[in-house]
C-alpha cells in the first residue's frame, strides 16, 4: 500500500463512494491519489483524482470526483483529506 508522510482522512461520503466496505480498494484509491498529487504544481494545495471508478464500478463524474486537499489539522500539522466537491 502506498505510504504517505502525513495523516490521510476521508470524508464520510468519499469513503462510502470510493471504498464502501471493500478494503482492497483502499490501495487502489491511495495509489491514484499519490499519482494525482505527484502531477500537481508545487504551489497548489489540492488535486483532483481523475478517472478513478467508484466502489460501485461506475465512472466518477464532476459531481463525485475525488479531491485531495492538504490543510492544517487540529494541531496545525499537515493533513491530507480526501473529499467530494459537495463536501466543500
Amino acid at each position: 500500500m502506498p505510504g504517505f508522510a502525513v495523516p490521510v482522512a476521508f470524508s464520510a461520503r468519499a469513503w462510502q463512494m470510493y471504498i464502501a466496505g471493500q478494503g482492497s480498494r483502499l490501495a487502489v484509491v491511495l495509489s491514484a491519489v499519490r499519482y494525482a498529487i505527484a502531477q500537481m504544481p508545487h504551489e497548489e494545495t489540492g488535486a483532483k483524482v481523475s478517472g478513478l471508478p467508484m466502489a460501485s464500478g461506475q465512472p466518477s463524474g464532476p459531481a463525485d470526483e475525488l479531491h485531495a486537499e492538504m490543510h492544517p489539522g487540529d494541531a496545525s500539522e499537515p493533513v491530507l483529506t480526501l473529499i467530494l466537491p459537495s463536501d466543500y
